[in-house]
């Protein structure tokens, strides 16, 4: 299936959601998944729904699909929070749903690293100073003592250094002269 009616299905399925049309949503999910059987978001959100709707859905086919979103997409905080809540509320384990949460955080703190590293290297090439300090400082409370984020402090620290000196190069503009 091409990007566009793929990314269209997936807002109707929004769109049913949000007006409770649950087994609606789920018909589109299942067209989906026919064209798309290994697509981990797909096969958590029908989890999810089967949960929310009526029906014969079992809990075994949605700890399955759970499962399989999990195998799929391992380096992705969705399926393991999902899984997590599922065991957790449904299953009522608290043991099992624990390692879930445990994972997802672990993820969802390495891409929140990644994202604020990506901010500063922009901030950093874009020499908008007060934004990388803000960023900077926000890391560095997040995540104090990680290596990374003391590689970009020292290019941060070399950048201003080299910005400073162009500053004291720069010829300075002559006066108008007065007639």
């Amino acid at each position: 299936m091409p990007l566009q009616p793929y990314r269209e299905a997936l807002g109707r399925v929004t769109i049913l959601k949000r007006e409770k049309k649950l087994g609606e949503a789920l018909c589109v999910l299942e067209e989906l998944l026919r064209e798309h059987p290994h697509s981990s978001e797909l096969l958590v959100q029908r989890a999810m729904l089967q949960q929310l709707a009526s029906g014969d859905h079992s809990l075994e086919d949605i700890e399955c699909d759970l499962r399989a979103a999990q195998l799929l997409a391992p380096s992705h905080p969705a399926p393991q929070l999902e899984l997590g809540h599922f065991l957790y509320a449904v299953r009522d384990s608290a043991k099992e749903a624990l390692p879930c949460f445990h994972v997802a955080r672990g993820l969802a703190a390495e891409a929140l690293k990644e994202a604020l590293l990506g901010e500063i290297k922009c901030h950093l090439e874009l020499r908008a100073w007060s934004e990388v300090e803000e960023a900077l400082a926000e890391a560095e409370r997040l995540f104090p003592g990680d290596l990374e984020l003391a590689l970009v402090r020292a290019e941060r620290d070399e950048l201003a250094e080299l910005a400073k000196l162009d500053e004291q190069h720069k010829p300075k503009s002559a006066a108008p002269k007065r007639e």
